[in-house]
């Protein structure tokens, strides 16, 4: 049976948007006063103000954050794409992955193997005077050296009464997602697309930009936030101002 969407209804529970600073703050205050309440705001707040992947935020540690004058700094853990090569068994040549036929020595047998670094770093960072860093620093501080910034509870104390962070393991996508839809309604990626939707929309950010930041690898994903948005619009017009 095709499910038959009605008018107005989406095919998300959640439609994307831009959320306003304000309403934001809000979420992260809405975290309910339990042993976690620190980390999970401190998690919210670090999600809108980079935007980054869940994958990429659970990955931080306390040596991949530090504060340089009025900014702050985090090192993120970029997950590439994998790449692949065919290998020829006959002449051990390199052929491109659609080759039916070595090119070198005719052969027919391949082997497909996989290279290059799993994962890239990027630093990004953004001024500590903004109204959400506080929630993150103030958290951060109390980080171990060399633990996790969003470590996960000790579920074997949990039943008699206790509870620790284990500062070896972060926490999982699962409780990440869980978190976000208690208090926020909108899941961790949601954040994402919704701070691009904005630095587009406002034309502070242009295609490189928007690239390099949200460490997309194609530039159709940047115009297509800037052609909804009409960011490139009015950055033509801030500059025509000047």
């Amino acid at each position: 049976m095709v499910r038959k969407w009605k008018k107005g209804e989406g095919k998300y529970k959640y439609k994307l948007r831009v959320i306003p600073l304000e309403e934001a703050i809000a979420i992260v205050e809405s975290v309910p006063g339990r042993f976690t309440r620190a980390r999970d705001q401190a998690l919210i707040a670090l999600t809108i103000l980079f935007g980054k992947r869940a994958n990429e935020i659970l990955m931080i540690k306390k040596e991949d954050v530090w504060v340089d004058d009025d900014f702050l700094y985090v090192r993120f853990k970029v997950l590439k794409k994998k790449r692949r090569r065919k290998i020829c068994v006959k002449c051990g040549k390199r052929n491109p992955l659609k080759a039916s036929l070595c090119a070198y020595c005719g052969a027919i047998e391949f082997r497909v193997e996989e290279y290059g670094e799993r994962y890239t770093e990027r630093v990004k960072h953004r001024n500590i005077r903004h109204p959400l860093s506080k929630y993150f620093l103030r958290w951060w501080q109390q980080v171990p050296e060399g633990a996790y910034v969003f470590p996960r509870i000790k579920k074997e104390l949990v039943l008699s009464g206790v509870y620790e962070y284990d500062w070896e393991n972060s926490i999982t996508h699962v409780r990440m997602w869980q978190i976000f839809h208690e208090t926020a309604k909108v899941s961790p990626h949601g954040f994402r697309h919704s701070l691009a939707t904005k630095l587009a929309e406002t034309g502070e950010f242009d295609e490189l930009d928007l690239l390099y930041w949200f460490d997309w690898e194609k530039f159709e994903t940047a115009r297509k936030y800037i052609k909804i948005g009409g960011g490139r619009r009015v950055r033509k017009v801030a500059q025509f101002i000047g």
